[in-house]
């Protein structure tokens, strides 16, 4: 099962980025539901965060903790150039929520008519694009509130580490053309590194 909620991207010392992120609310989201508060204690020391609850797709690690009733978690992005795009996406304001994967769900019928998630085991985190909770919203992207007032898009070692992104990612693309010559891979890399920073 899954939850969504708010995300706040951080700046950071850490060369990898952190982030704070809202990952459970009791409030009603789209599926029909509402996770009541506490409803994962006792919670785990720390849960994986991935891209869209992708398992194979690992970008982050977290500490989940309960302020109130509301769950949130600190992390940290892994190194990978997938998860140093997943953190650019954040910190720029494209992708703003979170959702929360968990199983053994306890569910009872609420007073409010809604199914209510009285317990269950908190699996993971995700970064996602669009949330359940129609209440989840950016908390805070100070990254992009800094871009915005320096007119920078990215430091100097983001920007080399987003180079080295869209290179891979244009490498992996023109590996699949299997059967051409050396010289139409070299134009196609280039060609396809130009296209991603004219």
């Amino acid at each position: 099962s899954y939850a969504f909620a708010a995300v706040k991207s951080l700046d950071s010392e850490n060369p990898n980025g952190e982030f704070e992120v809202i990952l459970s609310a009791q409030t009603l989201d789209r599926d029909g539901e509402v996770i009541d508060a506490k409803a994962f204690e006792p919670l785990p020391e720390s849960i994986p965060f991935h891209a869209f609850h992708d398992f194979h797709d690992p970008i982050g690690r977290g500490a989940p903790f309960y302020d109130g009733d509301v769950l949130k978690a600190r992390g940290v992005f892994a190194s990978t150039p997938r998860a140093q795009e997943i953190r650019t996406l954040v910190t720029e304001g494209i992708i703003g929520h979170t959702s929360v994967g968990f199983m053994a769900a306890n569910r009872v019928d609420g007073e409010d008519g809604a199914p209510h998630i009285t317990n269950g085991e908190l699996l993971e985190g995700s970064f996602v694009s669009v949330p359940s909770n129609r209440e989840a919203a950016v908390l805070a992207a100070k990254s992009f509130d800094a871009y915005l007032k320096a007119g920078s898009r990215n430091s100097a070692k983001d920007a080399e580490r987003l180079q080295a992104v869209h290179a891979a990612k244009a490498f992996r693309s023109a590996g699949k053309c299997h059967g051409m010559s050396a010289n139409t891979l070299r134009e196609r890399l280039s060609q396809a590194v130009q296209e991603s920073h004219p």
